[in-house]
């Protein structure tokens, strides 16, 4: 027990060392406590004092400093446990301030130090996470894969969600369905299961597993309260599906609800494949007035726009109006910056072309008609 005299000093220091501490001076409380532990070594006294020494380090991000030290202090005994525990607190503090610069680097020397450390999870997950901020996605992975790959933990679904997300970026679609397959079956919070099954529709669908896609969207729209935009998307998801199987009929209903319920690009595609089956019909008129209503209710998304005047001109041939289907295509040359469509479009002029330049080297009088025959503009002219 404390001397009487000795535990009024000792309280009176170590109250200085506090205040000197609460006010950011580290240096000067550092200095202070470790005189009371210097000078009343196994007190109680020097037991506070060294944990207020012990959090001045960890505050400073100095932990290494503080283990050399209590090296020489025979009553501190610090074990590996404590090292390991004290080591991470001081650089998780770091990430809760948002700190990631830094935190990175201290979670990697503590990974380093502590390859079978107590907070390995934590500490691989809290690095994740500043590794994804900073867009560094490959080595943000190896993170979140190995907590993914772990006994569950609270960061089981969010490192399961992440990962799915990279690998889904960066198009690997087999990896990505992996980890939503998982996260479905984990995932105890509603809104994780729905976007691992949106995940999964997604990759199904672009791996164009058109029946594992269908699949998966009608989880999504069997779900009782879902966003709208979600809903869209599987509604659309498996119009594509069902009219790469050639099911016209599914398709087409699946396309009309998108077209009823959005009012966005997937309206826009949705009834650029209304048109497009139309045409598959046979039914010219029908797409040709699916397509005025793409152009006139929607013209800001440029792409579909371009899409549907390059349908335009295909209808306009079938209806036999090569010159006004010339000119539609030229008009997407002219006007659209899209490279893929504009090569599309300058390819079926070419062909147009090349079939009227060969059927008048056929016919000249078809020719000289051609030459006399006064010119108008074009009504399907594209203005951005």
């Amino acid at each position: 027990n404390d001397h009487p005299t000795s535990s009024y000093v000792t309280h009176a220091l170590l109250k200085t060392g506090l205040i000197y501490f609460n006010t950011g001076k580290n240096e000067q409380a550092l200095q202070i406590l470790k005189k009371v532990v210097a000078d009343y070594p196994g007190t109680n006294a020097s037991k506070d004092a060294l944990v207020s020494i012990r959090d001045i380090y960890v505050n400073m991000m100095k932990t290494e400093e503080f283990f050399v030290y209590v090296k020489n202090i025979p009553f501190a005994n610090v074990t590996r446990s404590e090292q390991d525990s004290i080591s991470y607190i001081a650089i998780q503090n770091q990430y809760m301030s948002g700190d990631c610069n830094n935190t990175v680097q201290g979670f990697t020397d503590y990974l380093e130090k502590f390859p079978d450390g107590i907070f390995i999870i934590n500490a691989t997950f809290y690095r994740g996470e500043c590794l994804y901020k900073s867009g560094k996605l490959k080595e943000a992975l190896r993170d979140y894969t190995f907590v993914a790959g772990k006994f569950k933990t609270r960061f089981t679904e969010s490192a399961l969600a992440k990962a799915a997300a990279i690998n889904f970026k960066q198009k690997n679609y087999n990896e990505a369905l992996n980890f939503y397959n998982t996260l479905e079956e984990e995932a105890e919070i509603k809104m994780n299961v729905v976007d691992a099954q949106a995940g999964q529709m997604r990759c199904y669908d672009n791996l164009k597993n058109y029946e594992k896609a269908i699949l998966a969207a009608k989880k999504i729209t069997a779900q009782e309260k879902i966003e709208e935009t979600l809903a869209q998307e599987a509604h659309l998801i498996m119009g594509r599906a069902y009219l790469a199987q050639n099911n016209t009929s599914f398709a087409q209903t699946e396309f009309l609800a998108v077209s009823r319920m959005a009012e966005n690009e997937m309206k826009a595609e949705a009834k650029y494949n209304m048109a497009l089956i139309q045409y598959n019909l046979a039914n010219y008129k029908e797409s040709e007035k699916i397509i005025f209503e793409i152009i006139n209710q929607m013209p800001s998304y440029e792409y579909w726009i371009a899409k549907s005047f390059i349908l335009l001109a295909d209808n306009l041939v079938k209806m036999d109006n090569i010159f006004q289907a010339k000119h539609t295509l030229q008009s997407i040359i002219d006007n659209y910056e899209g490279l893929d469509l504009v090569q599309i479009a300058f390819e079926k002029l070419n062909k147009l072309n090349e079939a009227e330049k060969l059927k008048n080297q056929i016919n000249p009088a078809v020719q000289d008609s051609l030459l006399n025959k006064p010119q108008q503009d074009s009504l399907f002219e594209i203005k951005y």
